[in-house]
Parts: C-alpha cells; structure tokens; sequence
C-alpha cells in the first residue's frame, strides 16, 4: 500500500516538476523571443518617425528660407535695407545671425561682421541654384548653416541667404525627442556624429566608425553603421563597451544624413526579471500541492482496486453471483467506475438487448431531429434514407427525394465534379469532403458542404454511402464577396493591380502570343484633388474607368494599377488593334469633354510582344514609358483646364456680389492711374483684380455663405484660400505673374495679416491698391453677414484702418478720388 502511494507521490510530482520546468523554458524563451522581435519591429517605426519628424523640421526652414530669398528687399541687394530686414527674420525665427553672401563668397551677417565663405561647399552649392542645409564650424561657433540661392528679376543667381542656427539648439531638439527607454542620434554617410545625446560627440566631431580603427570597443558599432549605411536602411545588435544595444538605422534625406535609435538590450529583457521570480514561485507551491494531493490519493487506490480485481476474477471463472459493496458503487471516479461496470457485466442478457434497442431509438430521434442533412445512398448515388432536415433546406418533401439520383438536383456545372468525389470514396473506401450547389423546390440554388463515408460489409466491400450535408450558401456568398473585394478596386470596381499582376504572371507562365498591354494614367489627378477636392478627383477617375471598360474588349482585363493609373491586358491581340483601342479611348475622351464641363486628359501607352522571349514586366514597362513620353506633352494643357474649370466654378458659385469684380477692377484701375501705372502692369492689376479671390473655390459653402461670424476654426479653414489660389495661379499660363499678389492680397500694413505676416513696403504695392478697393466695395455691398454700411460709416473704418491695415498713401490716394481728402 505504502510502496504504490510513494510510486504514485513520486511520478506525479516529477511529472509536475517537469512540466513546470518545460513551461518555465518556454516561457522565458517565447518572452525573450517576442521582446527582441518587439524591439526590432519598434525600433524602425521610431527611426522612421524621428527622420521623418527632423526632415519636415529641416524642409520647412529651408522653405521658409526659400520665401525670404524672394522678398524685393532681398533681391535689390541693398545691403542696409536686408540687413533690416534680416534682423527681424532673425529675431522672429530664432537665428543666431542671417546674412547675405555676393558671388564672390563674401558673406555680410547681421552681427555686423564679413566672412570669407567662397569655399564652402553649402555656398558653392546653393550658387548652382540649390537650397542647402549643411553643419560649420569654425574657431568662434558651432553652427548649422542654411543657404537659399537669391535670384533678380532676370532669373540671375545674384548671391546667396545665409541663416546661422546654433548647433546645440539642433542638438537638443534631436536628443530630446521622445522615443520610450531608446534614445536617437544623426550621423552623415562617413560615420561622423552631427547630433548625439552627448554633445561632447558634436563638438569633437567624432567619426563613429573610422574610432573603430583605434578603439576596439566601437568595432562592432562601426561595422553595423557602414553595413547599414551602404543598404540606405538597417536594423540589428550590436556590442558596446561590454553592452549589447539594438540599434535602427533610418536614412534622413537630408545631405546623406542618417538617424539611428538605439536602445540597450538589458532594458528590453527588463520584464524577465519579474518573469523567473512568479515562475518560482508556481513551481514550489504547484510542486507541493501536487505531492500532498498525489499521496493522499493514493491511500484511497490500492485496497479497492484489489477488492474488485478478486470480483473480476470469480466473474472469469464463471462465478457471476458476486456483488461489490454499495459504496465502491458510488464513488465518483475510475474506481467507482470499475465498480459499476462490474455489475453491469454481470446483469443479464436482456438488459444489454434492452439497451441496444433504446440506443437504436435514441440515434433515430437524433438524425430526424438535427439540422444537418443526414442521408444514405446506394452505390449509383440513389437515397435510400433522408433525415427530416431535408424539407426545410430543400423545399421537397422526404417522400418525393427517397428514390431519386442525388446527381439531379445538382448544378450542371458541379455534376462532373460531384461524380469524380463519389466514385474516389467508393474506391479508396475512404470519407471525402465535397461542395456544391442544389436546385431547392423552388428553383433557387443553395449551396451544401457534404462529407460522405462508405459502409462495408463484414468482408470489407461498400455497399452503400452515408452523407452528411450542411448549407453553406451564406458562407460561400461571404467568401465570394472577400474574394471579389480582394481582387477589385472598391473605387471604379475594377481589378485591381493586384489581379493584374496575377495575370501577367499566368501569361508569362502560358508562354501566350501575341499580348498586348495599354497603360492610361490620369492627367493632373493630383491637382484636381488639391484644387477641386477628393470628390471631384473621384468623379473625374470613375469617368475615366467607366471609358476605358467601354472601349475595352470582353475578354480584356481591365484594372486600376495605380492611384491615377488604368492598364487594359489584351491576350491575342497584336499591337495594331491595340493601338486602335487606345485611339478610341482617344475620341471617346475627346467626346466627353466636348458635352461635359470635364476636365479628363489622359496619357496612354501601348506595347506588345508577339515572341514568348519577353516577359510581361519588360511589355509593362515599354508601355509605360511610351505613356511618360506622352504625358510630357499633356502636362501643362491639362492643368490649364483644370483652372479653366475652376474659373468656371468660381462663376458658377457666385460666392460674392454681383458686379463685385467689374467694381473692384475699376477702383483698382483709378488708383493706379492716379499713380501714373504702365498700361501694362494696369492690365496685370486688372487681371488680379478679378481673380484675387480665385482660392475660394477650394473652401466649402457652409463657410463661404455663412450668415454671421465665422468660429475660430472656420476662420482659419477660409484663410487657406489664398495658397489655394497660389497654387491654381502658378498652374495657368496666363495667370503665372499675378499667383505672387494672390498669395500676399490678404497681408496687413502693420504685418498682421495672412499667410506669411508680411508688413509694410514688402508686401506688393499691387496687393496694397486690391485690399483697399475690395474693402471698400466689401462695406459698400450687401453680404450674406450683414447690410451695406453708410457711406460716412465707410469713410471712417477706411482712415481708422489706415497705418494698420491698409497702406496710408493708397488710403489718401483713394479718398482722393472718392471726394473725401480732407
């Protein structure tokens, strides 16, 4: 009794133990696991983010450089009058000092000082016309250099804009940025620290990997950072001064910069610590527990177990009169179930038929009375039993299906299919899985999944098939919809460029000749986007779908293979009626446009391969560039329609007064004749005139016809117009040289306007002479906010704004003319 309780005691809880320790291993090598694969996925987004978020940094101040080279001030070269306007630039952005540089590489700073930069390499660059960004040092600063090349009137690069911005303040904008337990810094494509946490790595200018040459401990450090700088991208370990770090290298596009994150391996394993001590403790508690309960249970075994084993044996020898105490038979384990099945065995034969046949009862109530198809069929596929079930999913009563071919209520197209399944089951004698779709009484087709298993006899031979069948048909219709959302546009519902690519391959695999390929990319998709909306970007892209699907033939595939771009595969056909479908799609734009107020333009390209030799990539790819060759010559026409269309709507919306612009021209006109303009620059006055406000198209209704004060949101929403129609401006030919006074219409005298803050005589005088007369007329006119003011009313907001937000000579000049000098 002793000996079986110690067995039983001993192997359960060395099968505990084991089991504790085999959990324990897994989960401290499955948790490693999934931290290193975390920190090596993470990395590489916090890289990526830190680049992206000091590129955009870099990028704007470099834009912003861009703007301020272009002021007239910076342009004229009259040293006096920049370097006033630099010290202020300097004060508002946070420079140490700006300066202008001649082409001879003398820089003037506004610290009152000339350096001799002629053989600086940002300097040299920025003379070719570039805006550069670039790291300097000399004996007095360390410095972070910007450069924007200063371009005249004749499109002359005259000198250069130099902004000086402290190095440590960069510095510190990098170390600072959050990134969790890692920590980022910036090299260049040497290995030359340009930020670091440390900013004595900065001020020494330490090459992370040529220190490798003369320290060893930055050997394995400086190998991943020439691997990674080589691959343009990297992420790994790496050894440092006895610590292993996981490190990400991201490239900066910025002056072949790098960024890399890093963060110490100890630190990422840190939760592994908590980890061994809670597997500790299970183990002992579980180890205990299992021992106490092992030996317990094990008093409770051995004596029943030999009681019942003697029963066993007087049953063998024929003895079936025993009978075991009342108490093992209730027990509520094996034991008791050894028990019970003793006496069991030992009841008579009737029982046991009894039994069979309450058994049988019970599997017929089953099968009529379960939801799944339940039938039995002969070897030719005739039922011979259905379940119940049958009725609902079906639609047949079980009497008109007993007797009938399982084959014909099937689809046609599964029969086949169907039959090759049957016969394979009854051959191999072995269950098969099938699907398919049946004919309901009511003529719908549903789909089944059956799952049918021969039946043998005592000398293994079938002899019949038993099914099991369950409707699918809501299953399968969701499939199809995945399958079909898969492989389309959900956009135009065309294919998408994945399917398309699958069918380039499965032609390449075919060897199939002649195929041609037809690409049609969608001119200015972008610029309607950003002009016009999304929405009309999408109406102009179903358009273009809805052509080129009508033009192509049915046994084409057509697809949208790009977020502008369309492609048509066309098996069997050679390149002359290729180009002739890519004509039609010609006309029919042609016929769109002429009686649609559209915009559509499309390039297209066409190629061809009547030879198995060339694959469909290269096919692709000639088609391609032959729609770039003509997209070259599409590009400017059609932005100019797209202006034209928003011409078109800015009519159409009649978002002002009526006469407002015919009024607006005239003031502007007075002005400037009082001013003794060219008849020239008066034309280009009158042009901006009426399409100042050109931007407003691109702001919506709801805050265009507001009746009251916008909210500080909308406010801002409506300031976006005039970059809105610098940007429309710059797209159309004829409108090019007024998109500078479009931009700046809405800047202040005092410098409180928007969007750049613009004050004084740096603001155009053509902008100064519209916002005088658009105010006047905008007072002198009913608008959906308020009534017209009176004209007194109008006198004094016009001289209470002058020196603010007006021009105080135009507003002399103007009161002139209105009557009102005094």
């Amino acid at each position: 009794m002793k000996t079986i309780g110690l067995r039983l005691a001993l192997y359960f809880g060395l099968t505990i133990l084991l089991a504790c320790v085999g959990i324990g291993v897994f989960a401290i090598s499955y948790s490693s696991y999934i931290l290193e694969e975390a920190a090596e996925r993470t990395l590489p987004v916090y890289g990526n983010g830190t680049a992206r978020l000091v590129e955009n940094s870099l990028k704007t101040q470099l834009a912003t450089l861009d703007t301020i080279a272009q002021r007239n001030v910076i342009r004229e070269l009259n040293w006096p009058e920049q370097k006033s306007a630099l010290s202020k630039e300097v004060d508002r952005l946070g420079y140490l000092h700006m300066g202008f540089a001649r082409p001879d590489g003398q820089l003037m700073t506004t610290n009152d000082t000339t350096v001799d930069i002629s053989n600086q390499s940002f300097f040299l660059q920025a003379l070719e016309g570039r805006s550069v960004i670039a790291p300097y040092q000399d004996t007095s600063e360390n410095t972070i250099m910007l450069g924007s090349p200063v371009i005249d009137h004749n499109d002359n690069i005259v000198g250069v804009l130099i902004a000086a911005m402290e190095w440590r303040k960069f510095n510190d904008t990098v170390a600072g940025i959050e990134l969790g337990s890692g920590s980022p810094f910036i090299i260049d494509n040497q290995g030359q620290v340009i930020a670091h946490p440390d900013y004595d790595e900065v001020l020494h200018q330490v090459n992370l990997i040529q220190r490798a040459e003369y320290d060893d401990d930055y050997r394995d450090l400086a190998d991943f950072l020439s691997n990674s700088i080589i691959e343009g991208t990297g992420r790994g370990h790496f050894r440092l001064a006895g610590e292993e770090y996981y490190a990400a290298v991201e490239p900066l596009g910025i002056n072949d910069w790098f960024v890399v994150v890093e963060v110490p391996r100890a630190e990422v394993m840190a939760p592994l610590n908590d980890l061994y001590k809670v597997l500790f403790v299970i183990t002992v508690l579980l180890l205990f527990l299992g021992l106490m309960i092992a030996y317990l249970a094990s008093r409770q075994i051995a004596f029943p177990i030999r009681h019942i084993s003697q029963h066993y044996a007087r049953m063998a020898s024929g003895d079936f009169s025993g009978t075991l105490d009342v108490g093992l038979q209730k027990r509520r384990d094996e034991i008791g179930e050894l028990a019970r099945g003793y006496q069991q065995i030992s009841r008579s034969l009737n029982r046991t038929i009894t039994e069979l046949e309450a058994s049988e009862q019970r599997f017929r109530m089953i099968t009529e009375n379960m939801v799944d198809l339940v039938s039995l069929t002969d070897l030719n596929g005739y039922m011979q039993y259905v379940s119940p079930s049958h009725e609902s999913i079906t639609g047949w009563k079980v009497r008109h299906i007993v007797g009938r071919c399982v084959f014909d209520s099937m689809h046609p197209d599964d029969v086949e299919t169907a039959r090759r399944l049957y016969d394979n089951i009854v051959r191999s004698k072995r269950p098969g899985t099938g699907i398919y779709r049946i004919m309901r009484a009511d003529g719908e087709y549903r789909w089944l999944e059956t799952v049918g298993k021969p039946l043998l006899d005592a000398r293994g031979k079938v002899v019949s098939m038993i099914a099991a069948s369950r409707d699918i048909h809501e299953r399968r219709q969701s499939e199809e919809q995945i399958r079909y959302m898969i492989e389309h546009d959900t956009l135009t519902g065309l294919y998408n460029r994945r399917y398309f690519e699958n069918q380039m391959q499965l032609l390449d695999e075919q060897l199939l000749v002649p195929v041609s390929l037809i690409i049609c990319d969608i001119d200015g998709l972008k610029f309607v986007n950003d002009t016009l909306g999304h929405q009309a970007g999408d109406e102009l892209l179903l358009t273009a779908a809805e052509i080129v699907s009508n033009a192509a033939p049915e046994e084409s595939v057509v697809a949208r293979i790009g977020g502008d771009e369309l492609g048509i595969l066309l098996p069997n056909y050679s390149a002359e009626p290729a180009n002739y479908i890519a004509d039609n799609i010609r006309k029919a734009i042609a016929n769109h446009n002429a009686s649609n107020s559209n915009i559509l333009s499309m390039s297209i390209g066409t190629a061809g391969r009547d030879t198995p030799d060339l694959s469909m990539a290269f096919v692709f790819k000639e088609a391609n560039q032959q729609m770039d060759r003509e997209k070259l010559l599409h590009n400017q026409s059609a932005r100019s329609a797209v202006v034209d269309v928003v011409m078109s709507a800015l009519e159409a919306r009649d978002f002002v007064t009526e006469g407002h612009t015919d009024r607006l021209q005239d003031l502007s006109t007075a002005i400037a004749r009082k001013l003794d303009w060219s008849e020239s620059r008066i034309n280009a006055l009158t042009l901006f005139a009426r399409f100042h406000d050109i931007g407003k198209v691109g702001v919506p209704d709801a805050i265009l016809f507001k009746e009251g004060r916008l909210t500080p949101e909308e406010y801002e929403e409506m300031k976006k117009h005039s970059e809105i129609g610098f940007r429309i401006a710059q797209s159309s030919p004829d409108l090019v040289h007024i998109a500078d006074f479009v931009l700046k219409h809405h800047e202040w005298w005092d410098g409180g306007g928007y969007p750049l803050g613009l004050k004084g005589e740096d603001i155009p005088l053509e902008c100064r002479i519209v916002a005088v007369a658009d105010a006047y007329d905008a007072m002198n006119s009913d608008r959906p906010y308020r009534q017209a003011l009176q004209h007194d009313e109008i006198i004094r907001e016009l001289r209470e704004g002058s020196g603010s937000q007006f021009d105080p000579t135009i507003i002399k000049i103007f009161l002139q003319i209105l009557g009102e000098d005094d």
